[in-house]
């Protein structure tokens, strides 16, 4: 289970973000005005879920060096990374249902 995204960087809206000390649980629900970035972490979290970088990297910042990363600490305290188009790391804790307009 995906405990916390600790950072998101070049994607879409998210430039360099690293979040605060709060912690996801077993069910999440996520409401914001348009335009703040929910369409772009269920995509993260489709890619983490499948394992599809191209989720994520359809997505990557506009006029900014770098490519996208994420770094996300699952509840057994391992850590996933998202960089150079891959994920890397224990995906195997990190099962996750998006429900959206995909579902």
């Amino acid at each position: 289970m995906i405990e916390k995204i600790l950072r998101l960087k070049n994607i879409a809206r998210f430039h360099d973000e690293g979040y605060g000390d709060f912690s996801l649980g077993e069910f999440n629900l996520v409401y914001a005005e348009n335009g703040n970035g929910k369409t772009t972490l269920s995509a993260i979290m489709h890619s983490i879920a499948e394992n599809e970088p191209g989720f994520i990297t359809e997505r990557a910042t506009v006029n900014r060096s770098g490519s996208p990363e994420v770094n996300i600490l699952t509840s057994s305290n391992n850590q996933v990374h998202f960089s150079n188009g891959s994920w890397a790391g224990p995906t195997d804790s990190t099962k996750v249902d998006v429900f959206d307009s995909h579902f």
